[in-house]
């Protein structure tokens, strides 16, 4: 199908399923596959949804206005009629209630538009729907081979059922809200120990420098060397490292520092999490959970 049908697919059966379910379905594509995350999801729905879906456009036009995506072509098209400056400051203000406030708008018809013609493809999908109903086109079942697993793995597997809970994802979020971690800064050298759920921004409170960090309680070592006035001793890598963290910490304030409390993750998995648009909190605690699953696998290879 390719990636723009296969995006159309995932987003479909995505938005049917989680309605199904009354839970978030997550999915992943590539040009050759759809992956649909959730512990609860029976190969039986799946089937019986490709076989009797219809309307495609129509579902499509809902399930767009609910997904990831949404909201930052709304941002685009707004900008490019104008209706937003395209040198506005959004960073204090929350999308979700610009993008309600222009709900039943040319502007957001267009951003919905924008998405089904330049993202999707509707006429493949539909193509193929048409020909699993008049069955020239077979749906064969298969245990999961060591090419998808790899592949889920790749995509990050939330297979798991610790993924799916409600009550789970909040308690995974209070223990990362609650987790003690070393504000360091980088300027003045100053240290001390600060939870997730106190730190506001990424400023100094003794210099006012925003060459600031969050570390491991166990990296001591380094906050040493800053005091001491060593920064040259730092490797290259553990300098790069830090202006890393210090720059994710300015551009996403205590959701960085969240998710860099999270067990096992390091700078280029937090700046992995970040970088994908999200919809609120409880989205980045997911896809720590699954970080943090997923280093715990490897790490019994490493020990």
């Amino acid at each position: 199908g390719g990636t723009k049908a296969n995006y159309t697919l995932g987003l479909l059966l995505s938005s049917i399923l989680s309605q199904k379910l009354g839970e978030n379905v997550d999915f992943s594509i590539t040009p050759y596959s759809v992956i649909l995350f959730h512990p609860r999801i029976k190969r039986e729905d799946v089937k019986k949804i490709l076989k009797i879906m219809r309307g495609v456009k129509n579902i499509l036009k809902i399930a767009v206005k609910n997904s990831r995506m949404f909201r930052y072509v709304f941002l685009h098209v707004a900008r490019k009629m104008g209706v937003i400056r395209r040198d506005a400051d959004l960073s204090g203000i929350r999308i979700e209630r610009i993008v309600d406030s222009y709900r039943n708008t040319i502007l957001y018809e267009e951003a919905v538009n924008k998405i089904l013609w330049d993202y999707m493809d509707v006429d493949t999908v539909e193509e193929i729907l048409k020909r699993i109903r008049n069955g020239e086109m077979k749906i064969i079942e298969r245990d999961t081979s060591e090419e998808a697993r790899i592949l889920m793995e790749a995509k990050g597997d939330t297979s798991s059922p610790i993924l799916a809970t409600g009550p789970i994802l909040e308690a995974v979020k209070n223990r990362l809200l609650n987790e003690t971690m070393l504000f360091l800064c980088l300027s003045c050298g100053r240290s001390y120990h600060i939870k997730v759920k106190d730190f506001q921004k990424a400023v100094c409170p003794f210099c006012g420098s925003v060459k600031v960090v969050l570390l491991k309680t166990y990296e001591e070592e380094i906050v040493e060397k800053i005091k001491r006035g060593k920064f040259s001793e730092l490797q290259r890598g553990e300098i790069e490292r830090l202006t890393g963290i210090s720059h994710l910490l300015r551009t996403h304030k205590r959701m960085g520092a969240m998710v860099l409390a999270g067990r096992g993750i390091g700078l280029r998995a937090a700046a992995r999490i970040l970088e994908i648009p999200y919809r609120d909190d409880m989205e980045i605690v997911k896809r720590v959970l699954r970080e943090e699953l997923k280093y715990a696998r490897n790490r019994r290879f490493w020990d």
